[in-house]
This record gives structure tokens, sequence and C-alpha cells, in this order.
């Protein structure tokens, strides 16, 4: 409702305010820097508030399926490998004894992502 819509029209405005600034010939090197990992952390900012809107907002017909643990996880493990890289940080994986589970796999996929980027990003 009103309270969503708020919390990230005002990441997107701050954003957007500092695109404009960006748009100055003469600004240093330095403020561009400044400016754009501002622009950035503002669009995490919004795009943090849509992600637990549409985790917790939906009443999702649970889509119940074989979901092959591994195979996702390896997945999730290659999508995220750039984000890793750029943190120096380095995933091993031991999946010696995992198999498949019942479950929604949109929610299981997200779920991960969500604890595999704040795990790269800590």
């Amino acid at each position: 409702g009103a309270a969503i819509s708020h919390e990230i029209r005002n990441p997107l405005t701050a954003a957007s305010g500092f695109v404009q600034l960006l748009q100055d010939d003469y600004l240093s090197r330095h403020k561009r820097k400044e400016y754009l990992s501002i622009v950035k952390e503002e669009l995490i900012s919004a795009e943090r508030v849509i992600q637990d809107y549409l985790t917790f907002a939906k009443p999702s017909i649970e889509a119940f399926e074989e979901i092959n643990v591994k195979s996702e996880l390896r997945q999730i493990i290659n999508i995220l490998q750039p984000l890793a890289n750029q943190n120096s940080v380095e995933i091993s994986t031991d999946f010696s004894v995992i198999g498949f589970i019942k479950g929604d796999g949109q929610k299981f996929r997200q779920c991960f992502v969500n604890v595999l980027k704040n795990a790269i990003e800590a």
C-alpha cells in the first residue's frame, strides 16, 4: 500500500537526483564515483523493499515440485559467482549427500540467492 510505495519512492527519488547531478560535465572524478556509489546503494535499497514485499505479500498458491537441491544450488552459485569474485570471496561446496526435496522451486531459489548474497556481502 502507501507505506510500500513510500519506501520505494524515497530511494528512487534520491537515485534520480544523483543521476541528474552526474550529468554535470565538470564534476570531479572523485565526486562522480561518490555519487555513483550512492545511486547504487539507493537502488539496492529499493530492490530490497520490493523483494521483501513480493516474498511476504503475495498469497501464492504453493507450487510444489521435485527440487534437485544440488543442481539448484549449483545454478545459484554460478549466478552469484561474479559478485563473489568482486568481493574476493571463494565459494566452496560439498554436495556429498543431497538429494531431492518437494517444495516451491521459486521460493527455494529466492531463499538461497538471498542467503548467499548476504554471506558474500558480509
